[in-house]
């Protein structure tokens, strides 16, 4: 368990969270009708987005060794 969560729900957590990102995009862009990515730039999207929320939580979490 990190951060209070299993691996599970950070997985879900960031899942989320990048669900939220595109559906923000989406709607700024209400031109573009189709979703396409290549699927190895939404791997790549997805572990920067797993790093961001563990550096993140690295210097914010209570209680953490580097939080300030």
């Amino acid at each position: 368990m990190a951060y209070g969560k299993t691996e599970e729900e950070m997985k879900q957590v960031i899942d989320e969270a990048e669900l939220a990102f595109w559906a923000v995009i989406a709607a700024k862009f209400p031109e573009v009708k189709t979703g396409d990515f290549p699927p190895e730039v939404a791997l790549t999207f997805s572990e920067v987005c797993r790093r961001a929320v563990l550096n993140w939580l690295m210097f914010n979490y209570p209680n953490h060794r580097l939080s300030r």
